[in-house]
């Protein structure tokens, strides 16, 4: 496992894994085969020409303005009128006085 060389800058590696690893880390997806000193190596990227211009900058879009909406809800609870409580019936009376 390793690196076997670097071509116009790009590493090659000796797995499939460490290749895609590569081009996560740079922007890129995929990978390609090249053959180094008899020995099959994989490069980063979809093709060579991918790897070596990297990712396709895509341009940020412009955020547009948002609008909030603020939506006030007033609940009314209707009011039931005092009631007084007045006693009914009396309390009863003092007797009268004798007199003398």
């Amino acid at each position: 496992m390793g690196l076997l060389t670097t071509i116009d800058g790009i590493p090659l590696y000796t797995t499939i894994q460490e290749a895609v690893g590569w081009a996560a880390n740079n922007g890129l997806s995929g990978y390609h085969e090249h053959i180094y000193k008899e020995q099959l190596g994989y490069m980063g990227g979809t093709s060579h020409e991918t790897a070596i211009e990297g990712p396709v900058t895509i341009p940020t879009p412009i955020p547009m303005p948002t609008t909030t909406t603020t939506t006030t809800t007033t609940t009314t609870t209707p009011t039931t009128p005092a009631t007084s409580t007045t006693p009914t019936g009396g309390t009863g009376g003092g007797g009268g006085g004798g007199g003398y």
